[in-house]
């Protein structure tokens, strides 16, 4: 029988049964495969107060109300590409509440809220969407070996202009892939160089 980490109220009362019946705290280990200190700790609970039963146990409660919630949801939203610390800044500002960064991490998550990295795509204007559509209905009907005639490139651009580093976005699981959560590159990263 696999143990957990406390008894039932059951198996305690095993425990007192075989007590009752003048068992010996050897015995009583050995038949139920409990250790003895667990035996020994519910006959003494239950000589002392009359009653073993489990107590149910309230923990900390949450510091954040209903509508702390709601309002640090419609700030998550709101700043999905911004750093946790300055959520929870705007989240103060918003709520008064004052809360750690644990708090706030945790809400989250269980608002299912998790950290992505934001996707890398180019920047499309409606222009280059409109052209992009020509270009695509143009070509669609094209054979392979149309397609074998056109010649690829494979080059690495190395750009000057800002940071390639990753941004991230606090994005629901399943969510798709709106414009907001998109980093936007454009044509030749700001200068650079090509290798």
């Amino acid at each position: 029988m696999p143990r957990s980490s406390e008894l039932s109220d059951f198996e305690k009362g095993i425990i007192i049964g075989y007590h009752k019946c003048g068992r010996s705290l050897r015995d009583i280990s050995s038949d139920l495969k409990y250790p003895k200190s667990t035996v020994a700790y519910v006959i003494k609970k239950w000589k002392v107060s009359g009653d073993c039963r489990n107590i149910p146990r309230v923990g900390r409660l949450t510091k954040l109300r209903d509508r702390d919630r709601r309002v640090l949801t419609r700030e998550i939203r709101k700043n999905c590409t911004q750093p946790m610390a300055l959520i929870r800044e705007e989240f103060h500002q918003a709520s008064g509440s004052i809360v750690s960064m644990n708090t706030i991490r945790k809400e989250a998550h269980l608002h299912g809220f998790h950290g992505r990295a934001a996707a890398h795509k180019p920047l499309i204007t409606k222009a280059n969407r409109a052209a992009l559509l020509m270009w695509c209905k143009a070509h669609r009907n094209w054979t392979v070996d149309q397609w074998k005639r056109i010649l690829w490139s494979d080059e690495s651009r190395f750009t000057l202009y800002r940071s390639d580093g990753r941004v991230w976005v606090w994005l629901l699981p399943g969510e798709p892939l709106l414009p907001e959560f998109i980093v936007p590159t454009v044509k030749f990263g700001g200068g650079g160089i090509m290798v």
